[in-house]
């Protein structure tokens, strides 16, 4: 199902130029600031922020709803700590969220496309989770998803082809852009009265993620050491590598560490995770021990790690699932 009928244009051209060019002064950008730009169609970009307004223009009562639960895994709605603090004085249910050094400062709802072979395959992937009585949330959220997936997939595999130039010892990873990758979209809402300042520092896990938003907030810290607020560029994307990025392009360019800027000024944020196969394997000797074995044994443990309603069951879970949950990302050992 396409929303609209326009071509997708970037940096002013047809979806059908983005090239090998392109893509190299994509790279050249995450290696010299550790992000670049992505011109967006302007009905994209406004379909992404209605989107965002839908759903946290609603009461809170019917956003919680949709709560990501230990029962239901990993997808679904987060609040944050004020919101958290607002529904217990409100009506007494008491929501586990983030606290203290884990605090994140802003709410946000995960999903993943449906169908999807991904779906159900683990205890931490049951099933998106969606707003009872909102149809139309569900309906315009999946549509999105798959404009934004055939854009950050046609764009992932041209950044990989350039890769495979400028960097030779990349990994060729065509293949396993055209299966069933784990992309996850998110949609995210900062307030002004946030009780953090600025969210915890990471990497993304996945290999491209796509940040849409009307207002500066994402922080970046480039390749020599310095933290950059990011400039809100009108009909862009931002572009952040990730740490499959990094495997690809076997360390040629590092996944980009960030922060997100909380309290002060309120804005919203569409974000897509361009994900791989959860069996897409690699030895990253680089990380020696700790490297994980395939990008689905590093995404869901580090979807565990970040998951205060999983934090109790995450030696279970990793039982279960026979992987290791590192203490934090390895991928962030010396960034």
């Amino acid at each position: 199902m396409r929303l609209w009928g326009w071509p997708i244009d970037t940096h002013g051209t047809d979806m059908n130029t983005i090239d090998e060019r392109l893509s190299t002064e994509i790279i050249r950008d995450f290696r010299k600031a550790g992000y670049s730009y992505f011109k967006l169609p302007k009905e994209l970009v406004q379909e992404a922020e209605s989107l965002a307004a839908l759903l946290y223009d609603l009461d809170i009562q019917q956003r919680v709803r949709a709560l990501a639960t230990a029962e239901s895994g990993v997808l679904g709605y987060y609040p944050s700590e004020i919101e958290a603090s607002e529904i217990a004085h409100n009506s007494g249910t008491d929501i586990s969220t983030w606290t203290g050094s884990k605090s994140r400062g802003y709410s946000s709802y995960d999903f993943i496309e449906e169908p999807s072979a991904v779906l159900g395959v683990l205890p931490v992937l049951r099933t998106n989770i969606w707003i009872p009585g909102v149809p139309v949330f569900r309906e315009r959220a999946l549509a999105l998803y798959q404009e934004f997936k055939s854009l950050a997939i046609r764009l992932s595999r041209s950044l990989n082809s350039a890769l495979l130039s400028v960097s030779h010892g990349s990994l060729s990873i065509d293949d396993y852009l055209q299966g069933d990758c784990l992309s996850i979209m998110r949609v995210l809402n900062y307030r002004t009265d946030e009780l953090r300042d600025v969210s915890k520092e990471h990497t993304d896990y996945e290999f491209l993620t796509l940040s849409i938003s009307p207002a500066e907030g994402l922080e970046v810290k480039s390749p020599a050491g310095d933290w950059q607020l990011i400039p809100a560029k009108e009909d862009h994307a931002v572009l952040l590598p990730g740490d499959m990025f990094e495997v690809t392009s076997r360390g040629y360019v590092k996944s980009s560490l960030h922060r997100a800027r909380c309290a002060g000024q309120p804005r919203r944020a569409v974000i897509f995770f361009q994900g791989l196969p959860l069996d897409f394997t690699f030895d990253y000797a680089n990380l020696g021990d700790i490297a994980p074995r395939s990008f689905g044994e590093h995404i869901i443990s580090m979807l565990i790690r970040g998951a205060a309603h999983l934090a109790k069951h995450a030696d279970q879970l990793a039982k279960e699932l026979k992987i290791n949950i590192p203490a934090s990302n390895p991928f962030r050992i010396g960034k």
